[in-house]
């Protein structure tokens, strides 16, 4: 098993893209990925219309081969088939971000003993990425895209994930402090902080209103986990601690897309959680009151779910041991995760909720949470795509 493991892997790396289709029970979408190295380029939409892209980063090509074999094979037992790749669809439409930025932009990681560098330049359509141990010789790393506004969007998509890995803008601006007391709800994330419109790219690029323009604003920036409050902080690092793979989890099953979450504490948030949860994403003030109507929220008792997990409807005809078979350990050990990150929830957290979009927003942010004892939110953010 391990050796033929080992073959499929190998043919991962060398190919550059395969594409699914989906065209039974009345569905007609496509979904394409691509591996470019350490990087893989993620497709999809209904067959025809303007394609979604999002990127993902990893830390060798055999981590990305890995992670595109486990997305192909999802995506079959959900019902897509592999097709050949004449079948083209339209160019990615026109980025929702375009600030005509062409500035390297620098980031350096030189916490817990580490002591490296990763910077982008945009020129044009293309991106050059270096990266490596600050004073050694670079690597290099560079991508063509469909044009300028594409390549400014996979600047700010990779950005928000650095960030997230613990790098700090050379230069940039730091977080906004004031974890406790009163004032407007403050989202604390992991990693280095991040404007809203970075979180938004990294999270699978949420649409706003028109689905066009972004959701949140680049002006906007979220605060360090390790300033938010004591109590809430200590639930979120329960949670990160049961869930180690949550990144690379799919949390919204019945999503187009196979985002991952991360674990987010918001402060200050108030007795309504929509509220809350739209004003710490810094959703933009043109958007709010048209996310606010389609914004949606569903109680929750975590403790109803324990079962099969906080992302998983608590009557679904789902099985592990029939799910998961002897060549899906990896899959099995994240629901297993799920499942102890639901009973932290279940013990820790008061006022479950779900909060969602309609699908009038057809990428839009998920939150799994409730509120800790000092008053404060601790969920899991995410994506989920309806198309």
């Amino acid at each position: 098993l391990a050796q033929g493991v080992h073959r499929h892997t190998v043919v991962l790396l060398l190919s550059t893209m395969v594409r699914l289709e989906m065209k039974t029970d009345g569905h007609n979408k496509f979904w394409t990925i691509e591996q470019d190295d350490c990087e893989i380029s993620i497709t999809y939409g209904a067959i025809g219309a303007t394609p979604r892209p999002t990127h993902k980063a990893y830390d060798s090509a055999e981590k990305a081969a890995a992670f595109m074999e486990k997305e192909i094979k999802a995506k079959k037992k959900k019902g897509y088939s592999e097709v050949g790749e004449d079948t083209k669809e339209p160019a990615a439409k026109k980025s929702k971000t375009d600030d005509g930025d062409k500035a390297t932009t620098r980031l350096e990681n030189r916490g817990d003993g580490h002591n490296k560098f990763w910077q982008i330049t945009v020129s044009g359509c293309s991106t050059m990425v270096e990266y490596g141990a600050i004073g050694s010789t670079p690597k290099q790393s560079e991508k063509s895209h469909d044009s300028v506004a594409a390549a400014q969007k996979f600047k700010t998509s990779m950005l928000g994930k650095k960030k997230k890995e613990g790098y700090s803008e050379v230069g940039g601006a730091s977080s906004i402090g004031g974890a406790t007391g009163g004032g407007e709800p403050q989202l604390f994330i992991y990693g280095e902080p991040c404007t809203g419109l970075e979180l938004e790219k990294r999270r699978d690029d949420w649409d706003g209103p028109d689905g066009e323009d972004d959701l949140c604003s680049g002006d906007h920036m979220h605060s360090k986990m390790s300033d938010a409050p004591g109590t809430a902080k200590t639930i979120a690092d329960m949670l990160c601690e049961a869930m180690p793979k949550l990144e690379d989890t799919q949390m919204v099953m019945s999503s187009e897309s196979s985002d991952g979450g991360e674990v987010i504490v918001i402060a200050n948030p108030g007795d309504d959680a929509k509220v809350a949860c739209l004003k710490a994403l810094a959703v933009k003030e043109d958007n709010f009151a048209a996310a606010s109507k389609a914004a949606t929220i569903s109680e929750k008792k975590w403790s109803d779910h324990c079962r099969l997990g906080f992302n998983r409807k608590t009557d679904d005809d789902f099985d592990p041991d029939e799910e998961f078979d002897e060549d899906m350990q990896e899959e099995r050990g994240q629901f297993e995760a799920v499942l102890k990150g639901t009973t932290i929830m279940k013990d820790k957290l008061v006022k479950g909720f779900e909060f969602n979009f309609t699908d009038s927003f057809a990428v839009a942010p998920v939150i799994f949470g409730g509120y800790a004892s000092d008053g404060n939110i601790v969920g899991i953010l995410s994506s989920r795509v309806w198309t």
